[in-house]
C-alpha cells in the first residue's frame, strides 16, 4: 500500500512516480491498496475478498494520478 500513510499531495506524487516508471521501463506494477480511487489508474483491476478473486476486469477509462480525488 504505497500511499497508505501519506497525505493527499504526497500520495499523488508517489503515484505519478510509479506511473512514470511503468511507462518508461514497460514494467509491470502490482499495487495492493485499500484506496478505491487508485484503481482508476490501473490497466487491470483484480478485487479480492476472503482470499478469492471477486472481480477481474480491464479498466477502459484510465485516468492519471493528477485526476484522482479521494
Amino acid at each position: 500500500e504505497p500511499t497508505g500513510a501519506l497525505d493527499f499531495n504526497t500520495s499523488k506524487e508517489i503515484l505519478n512516480l510509479i506511473s512514470d516508471l511503468n511507462q518508461k521501463y514497460g514494467s509491470t506494477v502490482i499495487m495492493v491498496t485499500h484506496n478505491d480511487a487508485i484503481k482508476l489508474m490501473a490497466d487491470r483491476v483484480i478485487r479480492l475478498r476472503d482470499g478469492m478473486i471477486r472481480k477481474n476486469y480491464i479498466n477502459e477509462t484510465k485516468v492519471t494520478a493528477d485526476e484522482l480525488d479521494w
